[in-house]
Protein backbone atom coordinates (compact mmCIF):
# COMPACT_ATOMS: atom_id res chain seq x y z
CA UNK A 1 0.00 0.00 0.00
CA UNK A 2 1.51 2.92 -1.02
CA UNK A 3 1.22 6.75 0.55
CA UNK A 4 1.40 10.10 -0.75
CA UNK A 5 3.68 10.55 2.81
CA UNK A 6 3.91 8.38 5.30
CA UNK A 7 1.22 5.93 6.17
CA UNK A 8 -1.21 6.42 8.69
CA UNK A 9 -5.26 5.82 10.14
CA UNK A 10 -5.92 2.16 10.21
CA UNK A 11 -2.70 1.32 8.86
CA UNK A 12 -0.89 2.48 12.31
CA UNK A 13 -2.83 -0.15 14.43
CA UNK A 14 0.04 -1.94 14.48
CA UNK A 15 2.49 -0.07 15.21
CA UNK A 16 3.69 3.53 14.01
CA UNK A 17 7.63 2.01 13.64
CA UNK A 18 9.15 -0.82 13.10
CA UNK A 19 10.46 -3.08 15.81
CA UNK A 20 12.97 -6.37 16.52
CA UNK A 21 10.38 -9.29 16.65
CA UNK A 22 11.58 -11.44 19.51
CA UNK A 23 9.64 -14.18 19.24
CA UNK A 24 11.67 -16.39 17.90
CA UNK A 25 13.81 -16.50 20.86
CA UNK A 26 10.87 -16.52 23.36
CA UNK A 27 8.42 -19.36 21.09
CA UNK A 28 8.87 -22.60 22.18
CA UNK A 29 10.70 -25.07 19.67
CA UNK A 30 7.58 -27.39 18.68
CA UNK A 31 4.77 -25.06 18.70
CA UNK A 32 2.74 -25.06 15.36
CA UNK A 33 2.08 -21.49 14.83
CA UNK A 34 3.72 -19.00 16.26
CA UNK A 35 3.18 -14.36 16.06
CA UNK A 36 4.33 -11.47 16.80
CA UNK A 37 2.09 -8.03 16.16
CA UNK A 38 2.39 -4.72 17.37
CA UNK A 39 -0.48 -2.95 18.96
CA UNK A 40 -1.20 1.08 18.85
CA UNK A 41 -3.72 1.96 21.17
CA UNK A 42 -3.58 5.64 20.54
CA UNK A 43 -4.23 4.65 16.48
CA UNK A 44 -7.30 3.24 17.49
CA UNK A 45 -8.24 6.09 19.79
CA UNK A 46 -7.76 8.72 17.28
CA UNK A 47 -9.90 6.01 14.81
CA UNK A 48 -12.66 6.11 17.30
CA UNK A 49 -12.24 10.45 17.78
CA UNK A 50 -12.53 10.99 13.81
CA UNK A 51 -15.17 8.53 13.37
CA UNK A 52 -17.36 10.49 15.69
CA UNK A 53 -16.32 13.89 14.89
CA UNK A 54 -18.10 12.96 11.18
CA UNK A 55 -20.98 12.06 12.48
CA UNK A 56 -21.49 14.52 15.02
CA UNK A 57 -19.19 17.15 14.56
CA UNK A 58 -17.11 18.68 17.18
CA UNK A 59 -19.46 17.62 19.99
CA UNK A 60 -18.91 14.00 19.20
CA UNK A 61 -15.15 14.20 20.25
CA UNK A 62 -16.52 16.13 23.24
CA UNK A 63 -18.52 13.19 24.24
CA UNK A 64 -16.14 9.87 23.15
CA UNK A 65 -13.78 11.69 25.60
CA UNK A 66 -16.04 12.11 28.16
CA UNK A 67 -17.23 8.52 28.39
CA UNK A 68 -13.51 7.06 27.77
CA UNK A 69 -12.94 9.65 31.23
CA UNK A 70 -15.05 7.82 33.35
CA UNK A 71 -13.49 5.73 36.13
CA UNK A 72 -14.48 2.00 36.02
CA UNK A 73 -12.52 0.82 38.55
CA UNK A 74 -12.35 2.11 42.61
CA UNK A 75 -8.65 3.55 42.00
CA UNK A 76 -9.74 5.95 39.22
CA UNK A 77 -8.37 3.71 36.02
CA UNK A 78 -10.24 5.15 32.83
CA UNK A 79 -10.74 3.10 29.51
CA UNK A 80 -8.63 5.94 28.16
CA UNK A 81 -5.70 5.00 30.97
CA UNK A 82 -6.25 1.64 29.16
CA UNK A 83 -6.20 2.64 25.43
CA UNK A 84 -3.27 4.86 26.22
CA UNK A 85 -1.53 1.87 27.69
CA UNK A 86 -2.05 -0.05 24.77
CA UNK A 87 0.47 0.78 22.72
CA UNK A 88 2.69 -2.84 23.19
CA UNK A 89 4.11 -6.14 21.36
CA UNK A 90 1.85 -9.13 21.30
CA UNK A 91 3.14 -12.59 21.47
CA UNK A 92 1.25 -15.79 20.50
CA UNK A 93 2.35 -19.19 20.67
CA UNK A 94 0.21 -22.59 19.38
CA UNK A 95 0.57 -26.13 20.15
CA UNK A 96 -2.71 -28.28 19.05
CA UNK A 97 -3.25 -31.54 21.15
CA UNK A 98 -2.20 -34.39 20.07
CA UNK A 99 -4.39 -38.21 19.10
CA UNK A 100 -4.57 -39.66 22.93
CA UNK A 101 -6.88 -42.48 21.96
CA UNK A 102 -9.75 -40.33 22.67
CA UNK A 103 -12.06 -38.93 19.68
CA UNK A 104 -11.71 -34.98 20.14
CA UNK A 105 -13.83 -32.92 18.09
CA UNK A 106 -11.69 -30.63 16.08
CA UNK A 107 -12.65 -27.58 16.65
CA UNK A 108 -11.89 -28.40 20.39
CA UNK A 109 -7.92 -29.93 19.26
CA UNK A 110 -6.39 -26.25 19.74
CA UNK A 111 -8.42 -25.48 23.16
CA UNK A 112 -7.39 -28.28 24.61
CA UNK A 113 -3.85 -27.95 23.58
CA UNK A 114 -1.04 -25.16 24.50
CA UNK A 115 -2.02 -21.99 24.05
CA UNK A 116 0.13 -18.75 25.34
CA UNK A 117 -0.11 -14.73 24.81
CA UNK A 118 2.07 -11.93 25.85
CA UNK A 119 1.54 -8.56 26.13
CA UNK A 120 4.84 -5.80 26.78
CA UNK A 121 4.94 -3.84 30.14
CA UNK A 122 0.92 -3.95 31.29
CA UNK A 123 0.82 -6.71 33.48
CA UNK A 124 0.28 -4.12 36.51
CA UNK A 125 -3.14 -3.10 35.12
CA UNK A 126 -4.13 -6.43 36.44
CA UNK A 127 -4.01 -5.13 39.85
CA UNK A 128 -6.34 -2.21 39.04
CA UNK A 129 -8.94 -4.41 36.77
CA UNK A 130 -8.94 -6.92 39.36
CA UNK A 131 -12.99 -6.50 40.35
CA UNK A 132 -13.69 -6.07 36.83
CA UNK A 133 -11.82 -9.53 36.32
CA UNK A 134 -14.10 -11.04 39.59
CA UNK A 135 -17.24 -10.13 38.25
CA UNK A 136 -16.77 -11.39 34.75
CA UNK A 137 -16.19 -14.67 36.53
CA UNK A 138 -12.30 -14.98 37.14
CA UNK A 139 -10.82 -15.82 40.28
CA UNK A 140 -7.34 -15.14 42.31
CA UNK A 141 -5.25 -17.99 42.61
CA UNK A 142 -4.12 -18.96 46.42
CA UNK A 143 -1.01 -16.90 46.35
CA UNK A 144 -2.21 -13.77 44.45
CA UNK A 145 -0.14 -13.91 41.43
CA UNK A 146 -2.33 -14.77 39.04
CA UNK A 147 -6.40 -14.63 38.05
CA UNK A 148 -8.27 -17.82 36.31
CA UNK A 149 -11.41 -18.48 34.44
CA UNK A 150 -12.90 -21.88 34.07
CA UNK A 151 -15.86 -22.09 32.07
CA UNK A 152 -18.95 -23.58 33.58
CA UNK A 153 -19.83 -25.68 30.98
CA UNK A 154 -18.50 -29.40 30.76
CA UNK A 155 -18.87 -29.50 27.03
CA UNK A 156 -16.28 -26.66 26.78
CA UNK A 157 -13.35 -27.56 29.13
CA UNK A 158 -12.13 -23.84 28.71
CA UNK A 159 -9.36 -22.34 31.19
CA UNK A 160 -8.15 -19.19 31.36
CA UNK A 161 -4.70 -17.61 33.25
CA UNK A 162 -3.87 -13.76 33.51
CA UNK A 163 -0.63 -13.18 35.57
CA UNK A 164 2.05 -10.10 35.51
CA UNK A 165 5.05 -11.78 34.72
CA UNK A 166 8.08 -10.38 37.70
CA UNK A 167 10.71 -8.47 35.98
CA UNK A 168 9.43 -7.59 32.91
CA UNK A 169 6.00 -6.27 33.83
CA UNK A 170 4.48 -8.45 30.60
CA UNK A 171 1.04 -9.76 31.17
CA UNK A 172 0.78 -13.21 30.31
CA UNK A 173 -2.82 -14.99 29.32
CA UNK A 174 -2.45 -19.18 28.93
CA UNK A 175 -5.37 -21.97 28.55
CA UNK A 176 -4.34 -23.62 31.53
CA UNK A 177 -0.77 -23.51 33.61
CA UNK A 178 0.87 -26.17 31.98
CA UNK A 179 0.44 -24.15 28.80
CA UNK A 180 2.34 -21.41 31.01
CA UNK A 181 5.41 -23.47 31.61
CA UNK A 182 5.57 -25.31 28.16
CA UNK A 183 5.48 -21.18 27.04
CA UNK A 184 8.19 -19.99 29.79
CA UNK A 185 10.39 -22.99 30.51
CA UNK A 186 10.99 -24.70 27.22
CA UNK A 187 14.68 -25.38 26.84
CA UNK A 188 14.75 -24.36 22.97
CA UNK A 189 13.41 -21.59 20.63
CA UNK A 190 11.78 -21.95 17.39
CA UNK A 191 13.82 -19.84 15.50
CA UNK A 192 16.30 -23.26 16.35
CA UNK A 193 14.56 -25.24 13.72
CA UNK A 194 15.98 -25.26 10.01
CA UNK A 195 12.06 -25.02 9.37
CA UNK A 196 11.11 -21.82 10.37
CA UNK A 197 14.68 -20.30 9.27
CA UNK A 198 13.63 -21.38 5.55
CA UNK A 199 10.07 -19.85 6.24
CA UNK A 200 11.38 -16.76 7.05
CA UNK A 201 14.60 -16.65 5.15
CA UNK A 202 14.95 -13.15 3.82
CA UNK A 203 12.37 -11.39 5.99
CA UNK A 204 13.24 -8.06 7.92
CA UNK A 205 14.18 -8.35 11.66
CA UNK A 206 12.49 -5.62 12.72
CA UNK A 207 8.70 -4.86 11.79
CA UNK A 208 4.91 -4.53 12.52
CA UNK A 209 4.44 -8.30 12.73
CA UNK A 210 5.22 -11.59 11.85
CA UNK A 211 3.61 -14.65 11.61
CA UNK A 212 4.27 -18.33 11.09
CA UNK A 213 2.48 -21.80 10.99
CA UNK A 214 3.74 -25.29 9.85
CA UNK A 215 0.30 -26.12 8.26
CA UNK A 216 -1.76 -27.22 11.11
CA UNK A 217 -4.17 -24.17 11.80
CA UNK A 218 -5.06 -24.90 8.42
CA UNK A 219 -5.72 -28.10 8.43
CA UNK A 220 -7.76 -27.71 11.59
CA UNK A 221 -9.84 -25.15 9.96
CA UNK A 222 -11.22 -27.38 7.10
CA UNK A 223 -11.54 -30.65 9.62
CA UNK A 224 -13.46 -27.99 11.84
CA UNK A 225 -15.92 -26.61 8.87
CA UNK A 226 -16.29 -30.76 7.96
CA UNK A 227 -16.93 -32.35 11.09
CA UNK A 228 -20.94 -32.19 11.55
CA UNK A 229 -20.93 -32.78 7.72
CA UNK A 230 -18.96 -35.92 8.20
CA UNK A 231 -22.12 -37.34 10.85
CA UNK A 232 -23.98 -38.52 7.70
CA UNK A 233 -22.76 -42.06 6.09
CA UNK A 234 -24.49 -41.26 3.11
CA UNK A 235 -21.76 -38.06 2.65
CA UNK A 236 -19.15 -39.67 4.08
CA UNK A 237 -17.11 -40.74 1.33
CA UNK A 238 -17.99 -37.36 -0.73
CA UNK A 239 -16.74 -35.30 2.41
CA UNK A 240 -13.57 -37.30 2.98
CA UNK A 241 -12.99 -36.55 -1.05
CA UNK A 242 -13.12 -32.79 -0.63
CA UNK A 243 -11.45 -32.43 2.77
CA UNK A 244 -8.45 -33.87 0.79
CA UNK A 245 -8.93 -31.87 -2.16
CA UNK A 246 -9.53 -28.30 0.08
CA UNK A 247 -5.59 -29.68 2.54
CA UNK A 248 -4.05 -29.86 -1.00
CA UNK A 249 -4.53 -26.29 -0.69
CA UNK A 250 -3.38 -25.54 2.87
CA UNK A 251 0.54 -26.41 4.31
CA UNK A 252 3.25 -23.59 5.84
CA UNK A 253 2.49 -20.53 5.93
CA UNK A 254 4.72 -17.83 7.12
CA UNK A 255 4.69 -13.50 6.55
CA UNK A 256 5.63 -10.10 7.78
CA UNK A 257 4.81 -6.91 7.69
CA UNK A 258 6.51 -3.61 7.96
CA UNK A 259 6.08 0.18 7.33
CA UNK A 260 8.61 2.33 4.61
CA UNK A 261 9.12 5.85 4.41
CA UNK A 262 5.47 6.07 2.41
CA UNK A 263 4.39 2.56 2.48
CA UNK A 264 2.97 -0.13 4.56
CA UNK A 265 4.38 -3.73 2.92
CA UNK A 266 3.16 -6.89 3.80
CA UNK A 267 5.51 -9.90 2.18
CA UNK A 268 3.64 -13.50 2.60
CA UNK A 269 4.66 -17.41 1.44
CA UNK A 270 2.18 -20.16 1.24
CA UNK A 271 1.57 -22.64 -1.10
CA UNK A 272 -1.27 -21.02 -2.39
CA UNK A 273 -2.28 -17.68 -2.04
CA UNK A 274 -4.90 -16.64 0.42
CA UNK A 275 -7.50 -15.87 -2.84
CA UNK A 276 -7.22 -19.17 -3.68
CA UNK A 277 -7.53 -20.74 -0.60
CA UNK A 278 -10.99 -18.80 0.47
CA UNK A 279 -12.41 -19.56 -2.76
Amino acid sequence: FLFDGAPEGAFLLTGSSNQPFTILSSAPADAAAIAEVGLEGTALLEIIRNVAIDLMGPMGQGIIDAQLSQPITADGLTALDIINRLNTRVQAAMKPAVADGTEIHPGMVLLNGKIAIRLEAIGDLLESVGPLLQGAGFMPTEDGSAWTYSSPAPELPIEVRLESLPGSNDLLITTSSESRDWFLTSGTSIGDSAEVQAALKGFPEAGLSLWYDDGTLGALQIDNTMADLRESEQLQPVMESLVSFMKAFTGPQSGVSYLEEDAYRVVSRQPTSYKTQAA
